[in-house]
């Protein structure tokens, strides 16, 4: 059964690691720039809790 150790320690078969990119020249104003920016700098640890994911610590 999927559990918060389970999908941390990947013994559950079904993880994923998600990863985001986006293109040098995005305004930074953008939504997407500023989704992504939340992402790689891990303020969106709050967020993606809130919403039942796990939050890889491993980087």
């Amino acid at each position: 059964m999927p559990s918060k150790q389970t999908i941390e320690n990947e013994s559950y078969p079904y993880v994923t690691h998600v990863m985001a990119s986006v293109r040098a020249d995005i305004d930074k104003s953008s939504t997407t720039y500023q989704l992504f920016y939340q992402l790689a700098t891990g303020q969106h640890n709050d967020i993606v809790k809130e919403s039942g994911y796990i939050v890889d610590q491993k980087k």
